[in-house]
């Protein structure tokens, strides 16, 4: 994945966290909230542990946190970053190929016959 706009995920309400990711050369995390200085630690390694399982460096992560639970800033985390993200182009057969007709043609072929199905 490639971060390569600004996008956030979350609220400023009770029990959530607002999560902005934008590209940047190095990691970074700003990390900000009532509690921050109680849960800087927890934070700081669910931010690296997210990064590394969607193999992210890179980018400038801040987290304006309420009182969210882990699940949620991690929710809130991953919302951001595919927002941020280029999208993963498919993998195409060659232009002048037969490939892509005859996938699309089974695909077709496949979706018509379940929905004749679901008819009777």
């Amino acid at each position: 994945m490639r971060i390569v706009r600004t996008a956030s995920a979350g609220t400023l309400e009770s029990s959530d966290c607002q999560v902005t990711v934008s590209p940047a050369e190095t990691t970074e995390l700003e990390y900000g909230g009532a509690n921050s200085a109680i849960f800087a630690n927890r934070t700081r390694r669910l931010v690296d542990e997210v990064l590394k399982e969607h193999n992210i460096g890179g980018v400038k992560v801040s987290i304006h946190d309420q009182g969210a639970i882990e699940i949620t800033i991690r929710a809130r985390l991953e919302t951001a970053l595919e927002r941020a993200s280029e999208p993963e182009r498919p993998t195409c057969a060659e232009p002048d190929s037969d490939e892509g007709s005859i996938a699309l043609a089974s695909w077709w072929k496949s979706v018509t016959s379940d929905t004749s199905k679901e008819a009777m």
